[in-house]
């Protein structure tokens, strides 16, 4: 098998186990799927068998946190909100919208008000009977049209138990006699189904008689058990899905729950809000809401795996991208630094109990939706070196960088220092670009470039240290010899395929006989961060008064990048180093790792 077909084996194998976990968590096909996936029946009730992706009635007293009280006065907290809605502000206006998504404006019926804000505030409750989006769009806002879908479950009847089944002749299977009355093979669908009532009595009293030929007898116990367990516990899902629904903006900003449809003879009702936020810019939140106002709540009355889309195709507006909207005036350093790292994404909605996703174009047209269930494919990281004139990656090898290779010291250091100036080009290119970025994104990339150069500047410290500190050198030294070492011991134990032990004979006869500066070292090589972590802590290492003594380094790397390999590099270089210059005081403990 080839690299590619390995690949694609291993994508299919992502994808159908994505879909697994989805059936699982949130519905439907988390059984046989009979008769079709879109209408199953399971045998346990949705609510105690999805977890993601319900909305429960809205009064349910089950719904409640431990800590909130039965009487619901959310006035205080409404007039919070209100009092932070700015005037027609522009940027900080639109800032604000998406930052209190459907919150409502001053001039605004206070009771109507009231009624709206609880339909949004019911998408974060512990059981949520609201979910919805919000987005930005400039064009006519008069109506708005989205498709919506979602599931209810209903309880069982006779027609509806049935469980897969292929027997080997199926043009000539018949149901023993003792089951004709009850259960019959439908050979169109391949499934065994209930034609009346059957209870575990019922069944219990014909094994009793026991005149089922033994392989009947093994079939039909599992069957009747599980066809009586389909009618008396399960459920079957019932689908839905309305394209086309009109909110009608043409005499309020709001549509509240008590003003919409239901829809298609269910619970559901979609309710909505529009604010302008600047001339002709538009915020849009749009919810789907359980009104079914008991207190108990019951199975048949909650909504299930729903979702709303709306597109520009069927609207007269074009969607508008939030992130280019925000006022940088109103942002942390962190929140500054993001909007910079990723000034090139673009953000169409923000989700209300649930995620976002949407495929829109450079036009701002396109479909936006909600997604209980969001999936995203990180790319894989690359660790080589770019290409540049500066260093290699050969020069990066630990068994280079070791005692195990007579190259001169200065050598060497040479490499190390062309690293680092490698890295430096890159921070004073960075320079250059953040002189033509829009003027909102300054204060991040000032920041950021600054604590680039004192990374760099700690760097180029630390190799000035292994220049003059002959134990720091040779601690260095033995630290990439230590790592080396390590890197070939891994490969050892990872070409021996079956179980091994501790006093494995192959393992033994590898130590015993290895010769390590006979060893290729082309395979252990540092990746540019780990190398640059251990230059950069040399100094508080080695320098007992060093000011960097007071700083944490943390690696911020995704799993299964090196992170570890890099602490165990310090951590050598450390341990060395306290050895041959701390000899009668290195007893005891060198490094804590947790």
């Amino acid at each position: 098998m080839n690299k590619n077909m390995i690949q694609e084996s291993m994508l299919k194998a992502r994808d159908e186990y994505i879909e697994t976990i989805k059936h699982e968590l949130m519905g439907p096909g988390s059984e046989f799927t009979q008769p079709d996936i879109e209408h199953e029946l399971i045998s346990s009730s949705p609510n105690s068998r999805y977890t993601i992706g319900i909305l429960f009635p809205k009064n349910s007293i089950n719904m409640k946190d431990n800590d909130e009280q039965e009487t619901n006065d959310d006035t205080d907290d409404l007039e919070d909100v209100i009092e932070e809605i700015p005037e027609n502000d522009d940027s900080k206006g639109i800032n604000e919208a998406i930052k209190h998504s459907g919150s409502i404006s001053e001039d605004w019926d206070d009771n109507s008000a009231d009624n709206l804000d609880d339909e949004v505030g019911m998408a974060s409750q512990f059981k949520p009977s609201s979910m919805g989006i919000t987005f930005l769009a400039e064009g006519d806002f008069n109506s708005i049209t989205c498709d919506v879908k979602f599931a209810t479950y209903r309880k069982a009847t006779v027609p509806d138990c049935m469980i897969p089944f292929t027997p080997e002749d199926p043009n000539n299977y018949t149901v023993p006699s003792e089951f004709m009355s009850t259960i019959c093979y439908d050979k169109e669908k391949s499934v065994l189904k209930l034609t009346s009532q059957l209870t575990p009595k019922d069944i219990r009293s014909i094994f009793e008689r026991d005149t089922l030929s033994p392989s009947d007898a093994q079939i039909y116990r599992q069957v009747a058990y599980r066809l009586a367990d389909y009618l008396r516990s399960g459920y079957v899902r019932v689908p839905h899905s309305i394209k086309g629904v009109v909110l009608d903006f043409s005499d309020h900003d709001f549509i509240k729950g008590d003003e919409a449809s239901t829809l298609e003879d269910t619970d559901a009702k979609l309710v909505g809000i529009r604010k302008e936020i600047r001339p002709g810019i538009w915020s849009i939140t749009v919810m789907l809401i359980n009104d079914f106002s008991q207190e108990r709540e019951t199975t048949e009355h909650c909504i299930f795996q729903s979702s709303i889309l709306v597109a520009s195709s069927d609207n007269n507006f074009r969607f508008v991208d939030i992130h280019t909207d925000f006022d940088s005036e109103y942002m942390d350093e962190e929140e500054k630094s993001l909007e910079l790292l990723y000034r090139k994404k673009k953000i169409y909605g923000t989700g209300l109990g649930t995620a976002v996703d949407w495929e829109i174009d450079e036009r701002g047209e396109g479909k936006i939706w909600s997604e209980f269930f969001p999936i995203k494919e990180i790319p894989g990281m690359k660790f080589s070196l770019p290409n540049n004139a500066f260093i290699t990656d050969n020069e990066l090898s630990m068994k280079y960088l070791s005692d195990l290779d007579p190259s001169e010291k200065a050598m060497k250091l040479t490499s190390l220092t062309k690293l680092v100036d490698l890295y430096r080009q890159w921070v004073e290119n960075l320079e250059v670009l953040a002189k033509s970025l829009n003027k909102r994104y300054s204060a991040a990339a000032e920041k950021n470039i600054a604590e680039c150069k004192k990374a760099y500047t700690r760097m180029y410290d630390g190799i000035q240290i292994l220049r003059e500190n002959d134990n720091a050198y040779s601690a260095f030294l033995l630290a990439n010899r230590a790592m080396f070492m390590q890197r070939l011991h891994i490969q050892m134990q990872e070409s021996i395929t079956e179980d091994h032990y501790e006093d494995d004979q192959r393992i033994s006869d590898f130590l015993n006989t290895i010769d390590y500066s006979n060893e290729p070292g082309n395979s252990s090589k540092w990746r540019p961060f780990q190398i640059a972590f251990l230059l950069m802590d040399i100094t508080s290492i080695v320098n007992c008064e060093s000011t960097d003594r007071d700083l944490v380094d943390l690696i911020w790397f995704p799993t299964g990048g090196g992170k570890t390999e890099a602490y165990l590099g310090l951590t050598a270089f450390t341990i060395f180093y306290r050895k041959l210059e701390h000899l009668t005081e290195s007893d005891g403990t060198t490094v804590i790792m947790r």
